[in-house]
This record gives structure tokens, sequence and C-alpha cells, in this order.
């Protein structure tokens, strides 16, 4: 997690920007990036950090092996300084958007990059790159050499999640590649360009899209939320749906009112509402729903809860998230970030809260270092209080701690 602070200078916390974690024995404050002179415009984090200055992107962080950095030179892991010293990757072009998308359970990671052009670059792991056959770019080729994403139109925006790739193109048309769940059942980019692709249809003009795990959500109309894909959790926000086609038919999810953002996680969806309210709907795992009813509900793996069995782990399966209300918050939010395991919200204040697992430090309170094992060993809410917030009280019952010490 980032924040880019009004002196220009971003502070990183959790297990990925820096060689160790941040956030978990000691304050997100530590976490301000070094060097300091650079005011990054955006910056994404996805088992490395890319950061965008001046039409440049820099990763830095660890490879992996799978071409996430983008050199092309088959790092291992690089520190900002070298990659500051590359000057950038190749992309071909000056880039003005970034994005990343992860998952564990699709096996993917990925970072797109839209340039002045229209065109779309991505590179990382997986067969959700947007070019046939190709499941890796970056490890030995860099994206200016792979070349642009066959999108048939040019892109005024785009999104990455796990599941894949959206990009909202200059005529209003909204096209999708990647999971098959993104495109009403099948699966897009991994033998034929996105460009061949069926373009999603919502009924009414699509303003913005956000990339989950599995689905993906969209605000269209006048403020409308409408999701679609697959997520057993609640995630569409439509009770008794699990899973849904795009369609111009698609039902919106009931909030209660219009929405300015959204943001489609792991197994969960949250939108901030035009007064700063935030609605989220799906998992309720370690306290990401950020309402107080999901103390026992934070196992993964060979133990996975189930919805069906325990409905107070979902929001959006059996009720709408308008029947389960908004998030408590200390104050108003007017941007907001999803987590894998919670959000994170910037305060009309301009403060940081954040709320769900702090896995790897990612509330950044330096509370949790018994936390920071992750979602392999999954530790509990219920065995230490301080790896969540947001499982047994609000975000603003939790007073300071829910609070990010960036000072």
């Amino acid at each position: 997690m980032c924040a880019h602070r009004s002196d220009d200078v971003p502070t990183c916390w959790g297990g990925r920007a820096h060689y160790e974690i941040i956030g978990d024995d000691e304050p997100a404050s530590e976490g301000r990036l070094d060097p300091p002179s650079l005011p990054f415009e955006h910056l994404e984090v996805v088992g490395n950090a890319c950061g965008l200055y001046k039409g440049n992107v820099y990763c830095w962080g660890r490879d992996h092996g799978d071409g996430r950095l983008g050199y092309g030179f088959g790092d291992s892991e690089i520190t900002l300084e070298q990659a500051l010293e590359r000057g950038g990757v190749a992309i071909g072009e000056p880039i003005i958007a970034l994005d990343s998308g992860a998952s564990s359970h699709i096996g993917t990671s990925q970072v797109c990059a839209l340039g002045e052009s229209g065109d779309v670059y991505c590179w990382g792991f997986g067969s959700n790159l947007g070019y046939p056959g190709i499941m890796i770019v970056g490890d030995d080729e860099t994206p200016a050499q792979i070349g642009p994403v066959e999108l048939g139109g040019r892109a005024v925006a785009i999104d990455t999640g796990g599941a894949g790739t959206c990009a909202m193109l200059d005529d209003g048309a909204l096209r999708c590649w990647g999971n098959a769940s993104l495109a009403g059942g099948v699966k897009i980019g991994d033998d034929e360009d996105p460009a061949d692709g069926p373009l999603i249809e919502l009924g009414a003009t699509i303003h913005a899209v956000s990339v989950g795990d599995g689905h993906a959500c969209a605000i269209v109309g006048d403020g409308e939320v409408k999701c679609w894909g697959f997520d057993p959790f609640g995630a569409l926000g439509r009770p008794g749906i699990a899973g849904a086609s795009p369609s111009a038919s698609l039902e919106p999810v009931e909030i209660g009112g219009r929405a300015v953002e959204i943001v489609a996680q792991v197994e969960s969806s949250c939108a901030r509402l035009e007064g700063g309210e935030i609605m989220c709907w799906g998992s309720g795992s370690y306290g990401k729903m950020g309402h107080p009813w999901h103390p026992s509900c934070e196992v993964y793996g060979p133990a996975f809860y189930s919805c069906s069995a325990d409905p107070s782990c979902c929001i959006g399966d059996d009720e709408t998230p308008l029947a389960a209300g908004p998030v408590d918050l200390p104050e108003p939010a007017r941007d907001l970030v999803g987590l894998s395991a919670g959000a994170c919200i910037l305060a009309e204040s301009g403060g940081v809260v954040c709320w769900g697992g702090s896995f790897f430090g990612l509330l950044g309170d330096g509370m949790a270092p018994a936390c920071s094992a992750g979602l392999e060993i999954g530790p509990s809410c219920l065995v230490d209080p301080r790896c969540c917030i947001g499982d047994d009280e609000t975000p603003t019952q939790a007073g300071e701690r829910a609070w990010v010490p960036l000072d």
C-alpha cells in the first residue's frame, strides 16, 4: 500500500515495496521512499512496486522470474535506485496511466500501462496479458519489443485485476480480456487478440470499471453499479446470484446512492458514494467488510468458510448491500483503495483509514508483528485481535488503530 503525500514523498508499507515488511512492528511512516526527490504521479504495488513519473514507468522489488519488473533482464530483484538508473521500463511511448493486478487463485500477476496514443501494454505472468500464446512478458524482452495489446480501438482508461484487464475505449465501448468470467464465459486473449472478442454491453454509458479476482464492476448511467463474473461470496451484490454475464439487462447493485468510485477486489467489492460513504459487499473474512459481524469468518485454505453455512460471513449473498448499510467511518472518504483482505480510504482531513487483515503490515499501525506471516499461515483475528480491524469493531470504533500513522 502506498500513499502520495502532500510533500510529494510517497510512503509505502506492507511487504512488497521494500525488502522488509513495513507496518507490522513499526509505523507506516518508516516506509518513506528513498530517494525522496522523485514525485511519482501514480504508484502500483503487485509483488513489486511500479511508479509513473513524467511518462516513464519505474518498477522495483522482486521479479520472481515472471517478468513483472518488465526490464527484460531476468532480474531477481532491484532497488528503486537501480530502477531509476535504468531510465524506466522500455515501453515505446509516454505513459499516462498504470495499473496492476495479482491473484493467488487464478495464478497471474501483471502490470498494464496506457500510452498517450491509447495503446495498452501489459507485462508479467499469466494467460491474462492479452497476447495470444504468450504467458510471460518482461523476463527476456521488454513491453516495447512485444508491442501493444490489439484492442481494435483507442483506450482512455484501464483497470487490471486477478481476473484480467478491462479497457474503456474512446467511443464508449468496454473491452475485457483474461478469465472467462469477464466476457460471459469465454476466455479472451489466450489464443486470440482482445479485439476479436465481444464488447461488454451494460445498457448504459460506462463511466468507470474495476476488475477483481473473478468478477468485475462498473459505474454506469447516473451512478449505478453493475457487477458480473463469478463469486460465491456475494461480491456481485445481488442476493442469490453467484454468477452473471455482462449484458444490457444486468440489474444494478442496491447501494442507496450514486457511486463515484468502484473497487472490485478478491471476493469483495466496494463503492464510494458521492457523499463520501463507503458501501462494501462480498466476503467478510478478516473484517474486510468493515462491519463487526464476522470475527469467526477469517479461515482460508482447506477450512474455507461458506456463505451458505454461515450467512453472517458475507454481505450480498442473501441481502443487498443497502440492507447492510455503509461502513462506519470516522470521516467521509474522498478516495478508496482495495486491498486483498481489506480496504483503505483517504479521509476528508487527508489522513488514511484502513480496515481488514494486517497481513504483511498492510494496516500500517505497527501493532501486529505476529500477523506478518500472511495468508499462507492465516493468523486468527480471534487469537490476536490486533491482526484485524473490522471483524469485531467498525473502523470508527477502532479509534486511532484505524488511522495509518504517516508522520
